[in-house]
């Protein structure tokens, strides 16, 4: 068993992709002995639920945010202590999980044991992408094997691994991002034993042959489907015909998996438009989303949080996934590695960060940030997007990235649709002190002895260092989240600031460094925001990538582009401020425990139902 466990939880590596979070500086040999100890105890002594309403086990996940965030072993293994004081212990299956009777206790919790038991010798056999593909992503695991099943026979396994608010997305994510094979299978054990939720959402048209780009069945049945086929192809062929070179899997004897290395992206990279139809942004999504008066909070009736993704679902499925299908996703960009993994990853990126604070901060008057428990996990289980999706073939990262901003959409509904105060949010002054004790600078101290930026020079150290030793455990996880996406898009500029058209250069595809004036039109409408959405990648060096072609480019070398316009009214304020000022709010929201506040209560339920939300111009304190 020890060599087992030795596979499943080794050291932690670098990610796969560069949209990954960093792990940053504080890791060390105690702590990453600390971080193993616990994997490898939790997985041998604990339940994936700690109680009959299958409330999820949330202790690894905790345990590898902090690690990454460099916090100190005797911090990991206390809060270990404490998640584990609740947990429920593991307990052996009713019987074993093998490859002719998987489909037969889907959804059974009992059975985790043995899913996680097939699973660990399938990875030990042939590895992390490829269990993800065929059992996720694949015909077979959503279809089944007989065409003739019904839906309630399928096994539906993308529904399921979007289930549970999340959770199996978020805890295969953990061992996809830190290349944990025993993360993996945990998760994808934990999503075989969820129930499906969202089968009106993720249609079988969406693993069947669109046969085109535009296919659109004739039928009323096949309607809703189609929107999602609309960019993508069947998952038809073999798992190594599918999977791209470098996704091809190479095992030692001991099963060991040689992983997809982590991308080195080429240097000097310029975004520019795709050719073809207009790109619609995910933000214009939502603004359709927002002004459609079916989905207004009174149009959705159900309050019992263990029922309103249900109730939204039964009355605005159809409408949501035409919205979803509006979302451009170039499937020949993804197979030819054009940056368009990154742009969507982007996309959703400022998509959730913008409901869970915007939303949570608009509207409140003088009531605290309403840090709202679903809109967490969407910021929460974002960050894993691009380690999931740097591991799979290019049609399931279609299939993966059009039903997530499917669900998205559905949990904003079903949460009251709230309106976004994004003048008002972007008003608000930068910079705060934490309470408690300050220290006392030098008067040589930079940029001066006076300066609150002398105290607080970096925030996110400040909201790092409270958030690893808080008691609740998902606040390191989505601090972790909004301080990897300021690290990747905390250079974005509004328009509002730059007023014009954006030209965008940088090292790392989906990361600004130098932004160019040039004109275009003011107002939300029409806001392209200066964060080189929808664009294509390609570089100075024709030899690095073999994509360029002087026709890209005008007289000074600057690439010759549009940006992509979004509908969200008052987008032409969104900047790379968005993610510390939402940590700054959720911070006050919990409490700075390490500089003396007691924790606050715990996150909120209430959603978004009330008059007030519909007031965007009262705005919550920071």
């Amino acid at each position: 068993m020890t060599s087992t466990l030795d596979f499943l939880f080794p050291t932690p590596s670098a990610p796969p992709s560069p949209l990954s979070p960093s792990h940053g500086s504080g890791i060390s040999p105690q702590s990453t002995g600390a971080l193993q100890k616990v994997l490898k105890d939790n997985h041998e002594r604990w339940h994936i639920f700690f109680n009959d309403k299958r409330f999820h086990n949330h202790i690894t996940h905790r345990a590898l945010a902090m690690w990454s965030l460099g916090a100190d072993g005797a911090i990991i293994e206390a809060a270990y202590k404490l998640d584990s004081s609740y947990q429920r212990p593991a307990f052996k299956s009713p019987n074993v999980i093998n490859e002719h009777n998987f489909n037969e206790h889907l959804g059974d919790e009992r059975y985790y044991q043995a899913y996680r038991a097939f699973f660990t010798r399938f990875i030990q056999d042939k590895g992390i992408p490829a269990a993800v593909e065929e059992f996720i992503f694949s015909h077979k695991a959503n279809l089944g094997p007989d065409p003739n099943l019904s839906i309630d026979k399928r096994p539906q396994m993308l529904d399921r691994f979007l289930s549970g608010l999340l959770h199996p997305i978020i805890h295969t994510g953990y061992g996809a991002e830190f290349r944990l094979p025993g993360m993996v299978v945990e998760g994808l054990a934990e999503t075989a034993v969820h129930v499906p939720t969202s089968t009106d959402l993720i249609p079988a048209s969406l693993f069947e042959d669109a046969g085109s780009l535009g296919n659109v069945a004739a039928s009323a049945g096949e309607a809703i489907g189609s929107a999602f086929s609309s960019t993508v192809h069947a998952f038809d062929h073999a798992l190594d015909t599918v999977l791209p070179r470098s996704l091809h899997l190479n095992t030692d004897r001991t099963g060991s998996t040689n992983y997809p290395p982590a991308s080195a992206p080429p240097r000097n990279i310029r975004l520019r438009n795709n050719e073809g139809p207009p790109n619609t942004h995910a933000l214009t999504i939502l603004a359709r989303v927002l002004r459609d008066p079916r989905f207004a909070p009174s149009a959705t009736t159900e309050r019992d949080d263990a029922k309103i993704y249900a109730a939204t679902i039964k009355l605005h499925a159809p409408a949501i996934v035409e919205y979803a299908a509006q979302w451009t996703i170039n499937l020949e960009a993804l197979k030819n590695g054009k940056g368009e993994v990154e742009r969507k990853v982007e996309e959703l990126a400022w998509t959730v960060c913008l409901l869970y604070g915007v939303a949570g901060w608009t509207g409140r008057a003088k009531e605290r940030f309403n840090a709202d428990f679903f809109f967490l996990h969407l910021v929460t289980s974002s960050t894993f997007l691009p380690s999931i999706l740097a591991i799979v073939s290019p049609h399931s990262q279609a299939r993966f990235l059009r039903a997530y901003l499917t669900v998205v959409l559905t949990i904003y509904v079903a949460r009251g649709r709230p309106s976004l105060d994004l003048p008002g949010f972007f008003s608000e002054p930068l910079g705060f002190t934490p309470p408690g004790a300050q220290p006392s600078p030098h008067e040589g101290v930079l940029p001066s002895v006076n300066a609150k930026e002398a105290v607080t020079p970096n925030p996110f150290l400040s909201i790092i260092q409270t958030s690893v030793v808080h008691p609740d455990e998902h606040l390191p996880k989505v601090q972790r989240s909004l301080a990897t996406w300021a690290q990747m898009f905390g250079t974005r500029v509004s328009e509002v600031t730059k007023q014009g058209r954006l030209y965008v250069k940088s090292d790392t595809p989906g990361l600004a460094g130098m932004q160019k004036k040039s004109d275009a039109a003011a107002g939300g409408e029409a806001a392209g925001l200066g964060m080189g959405w929808g664009m294509d990648a390609f570089t100075d060096d024709a030899e690095e990538l073999g994509e360029y072609h002087a026709s890209h480019l005008d007289a000074e070398g600057r690439a010759d582009h549009e940006l992509v316009a979004t509908e969200l009214p008052g987008a032409e304020y969104i900047d790379g401020t968005l993610f510390v000022r939402t940590a700054e709010l959720t911070a006050n929201r919990m409490g700075w425990v390490r500089e003396g506040q007691k924790p606050g209560e715990f996150w909120d339920f209430r959603g978004f139902y009330g008059d007030d939300d519909k007031k965007a111009v009262r705005r919550a304190k920071f």
